[in-house]
């Protein structure tokens, strides 16, 4: 998938920046131009995996398409010049986002804290897909809110007690729980831009493995 300059990794659905995307074209032009399109020429060990491993992921001659996460490995990218992450949803594990956006300040600690509480009623409630919005996920030293988009699963309500925990709420948290038809109006358009319509990028937890 193609919007405009930016791609879409098609490992974990994040938005690849354009500095990236043009540092990877840039070292496959020298690579061919330096070797040949489809030279047999036995290439020096680093240059040959430069060339061989960036070429099988990013087929910019066709679908634009580039792999930014080597199998088991994920990153979420930098943020743009308004402090956002780019546009997409970018999934990550707990000790990714917790390593990411859960230390910087007590605030965020603690806030880190009630989205782990989540993650574990989330999992024990049968939710299929858990989205985490605002300011937490943005450079913001001090967020303002942690909006938390849950989607249902066939078997929620599978765990009482975790069903009621999360209807109940969690301190700092803004819990909304929804089936798909909502969740895809979240995703695609209210979490997709802030109040002035400046597009950003969300995560999504890895519940299940």
């Amino acid at each position: 998938m193609n919007l405009g300059r930016h791609q879409v990794c098609p490992d974990c659905g994040g938005m690849l920046p354009p500095s990236r995307l043009e540092l990877v074209e840039s070292r496959i032009d020298h690579c061919e131009a330096k070797y040949g399109k489809n030279s047999s020429q036995r290439l020096p060990r680093r240059s040959e995996r430069a060339y061989w491993v960036v070429k099988s992921r990013l087929l910019i001659s066709n679908i634009g398409r580039f792999s930014c996460c080597p199998k088991g490995f994920r990153m979420i990218p930098g943020f743009d010049e308004h402090g956002y992450l780019p546009p997409g949803i970018h999934r990550a594990t707990l000790e990714e986002i917790e390593e990411r956006f859960g230390r910087e300040s007590e605030l965020r600690r603690v806030q880190m804290e009630s989205l782990a509480w989540l993650v574990d009623l989330t999992r024990r409630a049968g939710v299929r897909r858990l989205i985490v919005n605002g300011s937490f996920v943005t450079d913001a030293y001090e967020p303002n809110d942690v909006d938390c988009l849950l989607l249902l699963g066939p078997d929620f309500s599978r765990d009482a007690a975790a069903e009621a925990e999360l209807l109940d709420g969690l301190p700092f948290l803004q819990i909304d729980l929804v089936k798909q038809r909502d969740f895809d109006v979240m995703v695609e358009q209210i979490f997709a831009t802030d109040r002035l319509s400046t597009p950003k990028g969300m995560i999504e937890v890895i519940l299940w493995t």
